[in-house]
């Protein structure tokens, strides 16, 4: 179990996960083994456990006194097994001598010439083959005192070559066996060899890097430690064979200094490979670095070069890789493993999108507004192109704004985008609009609203144009505009911004907003004509056309202006219509007609629906009650009768279907005015084929499809009677000679004759 935390912890640390490690550095790897205290003599007795790969610093004594433990395995590591060190008395010795306890990768070993002691000395020679070259040691430790608080000591160091030296007595006894010692740890730490037993060195090793710590602290919890190797210049290129690690409760150089009662216990060794950075700088700005963040956002603008980092380590190399939008450091350690960081710049297909905003524009204080869209298009080196559409300066629509190549940065968590550029806006409306020194300065937040501000000089003057965000949401679909969510008033320009967006527009709901100007009305509803139905909720607003809870008080259609056009995108109710159309009246005078409504019709007043083909003729068939939203001709007496109806149910005209089709031939009525090709249209009591032509609004024409024969017009039959064709009779039994009106002869009698009009004796026949 604790194997897994372990591995998982390296796993977490920066550099350590496949790093050249020490072995068995959570002391749990099996079972303890036998410890066989090194001496010159050849000793082979067992005295005491040691973790496997490590050995402690045991003694085994003269002729069997003497014999010393000073390690043991702690049960209570961080997860698993411990070690812990101890000093502790030589009862052998006469002098109450204290035998250090320590714990290494190399092998321990002591000398002490009987029966005065004379010429003692021990500590450490040799280590473990290694190559790497680690930036720091770190291991978790707990430590003890009660007696006098000498420090503990953590030494490690790395090596090539090896350095050996002549006759080192390596036995406790009367006769000390001197041996040659390699790699003996003063030796390789160059330390000074005063006081210490031995001869003289032979051999070359180079020191390159040591760590030297002690500690007088007493923690009782597993507290981690981490020591920074130090390099030694010179040697700093030279690449390691060896390596040693040593672990003391007493001060490991210094004999004199050991005292009883002081234990350390040491788990979770591990070395450091820091594939980390230092600092990092972003356009020559500090980026303030925190522990496991790897994700920082960029300053500026996204450059070559623009990211300089530096790693922990002094021997990890950085890379840099771009994108469109992200640099990524990648830093290898001495060991080969690596992270990332990566500075992310904004996105410019992340705001890449079509607001609408408001456009305030300031000309020599004179400030008018309207209601624009502002088009963020992406380019692939991660700039965007800003387009204001549809600009329009002192009242007039001069064209579309565009500043290409614009640079995006952060503004704390906003997209900022800033430009300094001579642009030329092509228009109709003016012809002088070139080479314009510019500046803009504009922000995208995170919930995707734009406000920028753009400085133009035009001719010496400056043009200033701010775009903010909308008073209130709107939606337009087709000609039905709904403004919702906001705020209808004249001190924010928000009603001139309702009659840009009204310009085209049928219908027009303002239910989902408060409507804060008294001169509403005036200045937006009446400047586009009653035609338009305007839905204002709640509002205290007035006059022709307006629905409040789905009443009006009139709906007023206008017909004197030939291209304005009408739309309903809701159901409601009229208490009155007024309609100025000048209606013709007369038995003898057809006319067209498409309304919202349906109504009786009054007396006098014929109106009909198509309801056959026969022949040439249209028949149409008289009704008592008209449809809202379908086409009808109509013989009036009385001009105004539409405007003598009360409480007309009105419906909505958006996605209304406006045809009756009836044999291939489409009855077709219009709420606009509109160009139309290869239809017919009513003039002088008949539908007369017309290649091109236009239809006026709540006016209507014929269509025949595709496979229909089509002849130059279709006469009209209402009630039996067809118009434009004089002297015309309902055919019934003649038997003289027949001809179609193409001037071919027919056979048989009228009654077994198909529909339509036929000439018999010079006269024309209608064939039911």
């Amino acid at each position: 179990m604790k194997k897994q935390l372990l591995t998982l912890a390296l796993l977490a640390v920066a550099g350590t996960a496949g790093a050249q490690q020490l072995p068995n550095g959570s002391f749990d790897e099996g079972n303890w083994v036998d410890c066989v205290p090194w001496t010159s003599g050849g000793n082979t007795s067992k005295y005491g456990t040691q973790p496997k790969s490590w050995k402690i610093s045991n003694v085994i004594g003269f002729l069997g006194q003497g014999k010393t433990i000073v390690g043991k395995e702690d049960a209570k590591g961080r997860t698993g097994k411990a070690v812990c060190v101890y000093n502790s008395p030589n009862t052998a010795s006469s002098k109450g001598a204290i035998v250090p306890g320590y714990v290494t990768l190399g092998t321990p070993w002591n000398t002490a010439i009987a029966p005065d002691e004379n010429g003692k000395d021990g500590g450490t020679f040799g280590g473990i083959s290694f190559k790497n070259k680690p930036d720091a040691l770190r291991f978790y430790y707990k430590r003890s005192v009660t007696g006098t608080n000498t420090r503990s000591s953590v030494v490690a160091y790395l090596w090539n070559g090896t350095t050996t030296q002549k006759k080192v007595p390596g036995n406790i006894g009367f006769t000390v066996k001197k041996v040659d010692m390699a790699d003996r740890d003063i030796n390789v730490l160059k330390m000074s060899r005063d006081g210490h037993q031995g001869g003289s060195l032979f051999g070359e090793h180079k020191l390159i890097a040591k760590i030297e710590s002690y500690t007088t602290e007493q923690p009782t919890e597993w507290t981690e430690w981490t020591i920074p190797f130090d390099y030694v210049a010179e040697n700093i290129g030279e690449t390691p064979e060896k390596i040693n690690v040593i672990f003391a409760a007493s001060d490991y150089f210094n004999s004199s200094n050991v005292t009883d009662g002081v234990s350390m216990s040491i788990d979770d060794v591990e070395l450091v490979y820091y594939s980390t950075l230092s600092s990092l700088k972003v356009n020559g700005t500090d980026i303030k670095l925190q522990d496991g963040v790897y994700e920082y956002n960029g300053v500026g603008s996204i450059a070559k070069d623009c990211v300089v980092a530096t790693p922990t380590s002094q021997f990890a190399t950085v890379a840099y890789s771009y994108d469109k939008n992200v640099v990524t450091v990648t830093v290898t350690a001495n060991d080969g493993t690596s992270k990332e960081y990566k500075v992310v710049f904004p996105s410019a297909e992340s705001i890449a999108t079509n607001y609408k905003n408001q456009i305030n524009v300031d000309f020599v204080r004179n400030v008018t507004s309207s209601a624009n869209d502002v088009v963020i298009s992406a380019n692939s080196d991660n700039t965007i192109n800003f387009k204001l559409n549809n600009f329009a300066f002192e009242g007039t629509v001069v064209g579309d704004i565009l500043v290409p190549k614009v640079q995006i940065a952060w503004n704390g968590d906003k997209v900022h985008l800033t430009s300094k550029q001579n642009i030329t806006i092509e228009s109709e409306a003016f012809t002088n609009l070139k080479n314009m020194p510019m500046t803009l300065d504009a922000d995208v937040d995170k919930d995707k609203n734009l406000t920028a501000s753009l400085d133009i000089m035009w001719n010496s003057q400056k043009i200033g144009v701010s775009v903010c965000k909308m008073p209130f949401d709107y939606s337009i679909d087709g000609t039905a505009l709904t403004i919702k969510n906001g705020e209808v008033k004249a001190a924010d320009y928000s009603t001139n911004l309702v009659a840009g967006l009204a310009m085209g527009m049928t219908s027009i709901d303002l239910s989902g907003v408060t409507i804060a100007d008294e001169n509403f009305y005036d200045n937006v509803v009446a400047a586009y004509g009653n035609n338009a139905v305007y839905f204002v909720g709640d509002n205290n607003v007035e006059g022709d056309n307006i629905v409040k809870n789905g009443q009006a008080q009139t709906l007023a259609l206008i017909d004197e202006d030939e291209s304005m056009p009408f739309g309903s995108a809701f159901d409601f109710t009229a208490a009155a219509v007024s309609y100025d159309r000048a209606f013709k009246t007369g038995t003898d005078y057809v006319q067209s007609f498409v309304l919202p409504f349906g109504f009786t019709v009054p007396a006098g007043t014929t109106v009909a629906e198509l309801s056959s083909v026969n022949g040439d003729n249209l028949v149409f068939k008289p009704v008592a009650e008209t449809v809202a939203n379908k086409p009808y001709l109509v013989v009036i007496t009385d001009k105004d009768f539409i405007n003598k109806l009360t409480n007309v149910q009105v419906k909505a005209t958006t996605g209304a279907n406006l045809t009756t089709t009836v044999d291939g031939v489409s009855h077709i009525g219009s709420y606009t005015a509109q160009n139309v090709a290869n239809v017919y249209g009513y003039a002088n009591g008949k539908f007369v084929k017309a290649n091109t032509g236009s239809v006026k609004p709540f006016r209507t024409y014929i269509k025949v499809a595709g496979t229909q024969a089509a002849p130059m017009a279709f006469g009209v039959n209402i009630e039996g009677t067809v118009t434009g064709i004089n002297n015309a009779t309902t055919a019934a039994t003649a038997k003289e000679a027949i001809y179609n009106l193409q001037g071919v002869r027919v056979s048989g009698d009228l009654k077994h004759l198909t529909k339509g009009v036929y000439i018999v004796n010079g006269q024309k026949v209608v064939v039911k």
